[in-house]
């Protein structure tokens, strides 16, 4: 049965450019939405709407990709042996299950799309799904590795079970790093956008705390350590 080879090269060797470019939180916006070149057309990496993709250039059924956003409504998680990733909403059969399905069925290698922070995502590849439960309805994907030559690499199964749970670990490790950076992005704009708010409001409200300079007031920002003027840590006036 067809494995969709070499669409899948053509999107692992675009991924590789992409983290080169930006790094390994990959934005949607301009990074992945773009798609990947495929016999003259784009071919989309992953679809925002759902989380299980299977491109319309595949002629094969195994899903291409799967992502899990970053308020994900599913009950993915984080195992010693994979991750678990559930099954769409409905029937076990019904086509983004069976694509899910297919992938443990023919041994296929997919990317697993996992969101670090709203609009942007890491990159696993290769992924293999290592075991498929319909009656709890969830998979395990574990990494695979790849495989040969540089020109030439093919993506295989970690068979060793000592080497893949060490691989699933070193995963893990990654992902909570990333996790952790974005949320310290997160955190630093919103502190920023409240530093901005109350600042504004003091400058309102409160005309006497204001400190002139030529026609532009300078503010003291209450929670960072950031000059207003200067972007760049307090001045001597800070």
């Amino acid at each position: 049965m067809e494995n969709d080879d070499d669409v899948r090269s053509s999107c692992f060797a675009s991924l590789d450019v992409l983290r080169a470019t930006h790094g390994d939180d990959i934005p949607y916006r301009d990074g992945l939405d773009r798609g990947f070149p495929y016999r003259g057309a784009r071919v989309p990496f992953l679809s925002p709407q759902k989380g299980i993709f299977r491109a319309a250039a595949q002629r094969g059924p195994a899903a291409l990709s799967i992502n899990t956003s970053f308020k994900s409504p599913y009950e993915d998680a984080e195992l010693e042996k994979g991750f678990r990733y559930a099954y769409r909403a409905g029937s076990v059969d019904q086509p983004d299950n069976a694509a899910l399905r297919s992938a443990f069925l023919l041994r296929t290698p997919l990317v697993y799309f996992v969101a670090t922070q709203p609009g942007r995502y890491k990159a696993l590849y290769p992924i293999f799904i290592e075991e498929d439960d319909p009656v709890q309805r969830f998979v395990i994907a574990a990494p695979g590795h790849m495989v040969g030559p540089v020109d030439e690499q093919e993506p295989l199964p970690i068979e060793d079970e000592i080497e893949r749970k060490y691989a699933v670990r070193e995963t893990r490790v990654r992902l909570h790093q990333a996790r952790f950076r974005g949320r310290v992005l997160d955190s630093r704009v919103a502190n920023q956008q409240s530093a901005m708010g109350s600042a504004s409001a003091q400058f309102i409200t409160e005309p006497s705390t204001r400190i002139w300079s030529a026609s532009r007031p300078i503010m003291r920002s209450t929670s960072l350590d950031v000059c207003w003027t200067t972007k760049m840590g307090r001045c001597s006036i800070c």
